[in-house]
């Protein structure tokens, strides 16, 4: 693995850094009252920043996994909320490009350079356990009849316009063989949003519920083959999750580079606050999480790019990423003192954000779990002592 970028990958590192500090940074305030902001998904469509991860002959990029960690990295340095929304959309837009047929790529990811995708497998009391799912997918001589209710859709309601949607569609068999995974926008008859959840953090980007009755979809917006969906749910979370430890490397920034402006001009017992050694042990501990989590999450993608196993780091990517950005907001926040819990200082919403990455693309115990299981069971020389 190459550790250094490419010319390329820099010029748009640039491009993106001088986006985010023009475009999003001075809205800051505005996003974390009233949320989502449309223009600025239309902003980054304009530049091409939506379209990155869609294929060149759809219209897009088709920039590599380490180059789209470098982008959501970058971009939630400035605002991981909407960074979040990109990461939510070029999980769904992998799919489509590993399952899709040349029908559905043609007739949906042209699309995916302007509008939001979102993928579609929680539920109100589905979550973790994927057995307990409810939304049904019967078949009929005009395609499929979807029923249910989705829950918790990253970009849901208020951003994606296009849905991949996991439905039962043989009960009679297990779990993981059992769900098909359909594509479907907003414009259905029969598909209707529901509530957007007010969280406390990720402000940037809606997350919101969604109601399938009787929802028509032709069998040609079927994305790969019948019972196929748990297989492609699993493969959503794996490239969502190195995309989501770039999410926490950006909070990790942030932090590092707040408290460090804040040390080198707040005075302290008569001198400046960066001299003082329990500073310094914070600012090494936020330097040495970023920087763990910058070598686990390029390498779980330069894995994804090689097509070879990476189950393993891009779980670790996002649990120890996550896990690293809780650490370093708290930490900026300790450095901040009482300022570090006001709203007017900019710390106490890398907290707030950085508590969302332990939630989303699997819970924080359960990717513990999978990486135990990994290391137990599988048989990959570098787990043997």
């Amino acid at each position: 693995m190459d550790f250094k970028f490419t010319d390329e990958q820099e010029l748009l590192r640039k491009m993106i850094q001088k986006f985010a500090e023009k475009e999003i940074a001075p809205r800051y305030e505005e996003i974390e009252k009233e949320g989502y902001q449309q223009d600025l998904t239309n902003k980054m469509a304009d530049v091409g920043i939506v379209g990155i991860a869609v294929p060149e002959a759809y219209g897009g990029a088709g920039y590599d996994f380490v180059t789209q960690t470098m982008v959501i990295a970058e971009l939630a340095k400035v605002n991981p909320g909407v960074a979040f929304t990109l990461e939510a959309h070029w999980k769904a837009i992998d799919q489509l490009v590993i399952y899709g047929s040349e029908e559905i790529k043609a007739r949906w990811l042209p699309r995916a350079n302007r509008e939001l995708f979102t993928f579609g497998q929680t539920e109100p009391a589905s979550g973790s356990d994927a057995s307990t799912q409810q939304t049904t997918a019967v078949q009929t001589p005009d395609g499929w009849l979807l029923n249910g209710n989705k829950a918790f859709l990253t970009n849901g309601v208020k951003a994606a316009s296009m849905y991949l949607i996991l439905a039962i569609t043989s009960p009679e068999k297990d779990t993981e063989h059992s769900r098909t995974v359909f594509i479907l926008d907003n414009q259905n008859p029969g598909f209707e949003n529901g509530r957007v959840e007010d969280f406390v953090g990720m402000r940037g980007c809606p997350v919101g519920d969604i109601y399938l009755s009787d929802a028509l979809v032709p069998d040609i917006d079927r994305l790969g083959d019948i019972d196929q969906g748990m297989e492609i749910g699993h493969n959503a979370h794996h490239t969502a999750r190195f995309l989501m430890g770039a999410l926490a490397a950006g909070i990790q920034d942030a932090a590092l580079k707040a408290s460090i402006n804040y040390i080198q001009e707040r005075e302290l017992f008569g001198g400046k606050m960066s001299h003082l050694d329990g500073i310094k042990f914070r600012i090494s501990d936020i330097a040495m999480g970023l920087h763990a989590t910058k070598l686990i999450i390029y390498q779980a993608a330069w894995l994804r790019d090689q097509e070879v196993d990476h189950k393993m780091e891009t779980t670790t990517a996002k649990l120890f990423g996550s896990d690293q950005a809780l650490k370093a907001a708290n930490h900026a926040m300790q450095i901040f003192g009482a300022y570090g819990y006001s709203k007017e200082y900019p710390v106490e919403h890398l907290w707030r954000d950085a508590k969302a990455l332990q939630y989303a693309e699997g819970a924080y115990e359960k990717l513990q779990l999978d990486i135990a299981n990994s290391v137990l069971f599988e048989s990959r020389e570098e787990f043997m002592l």
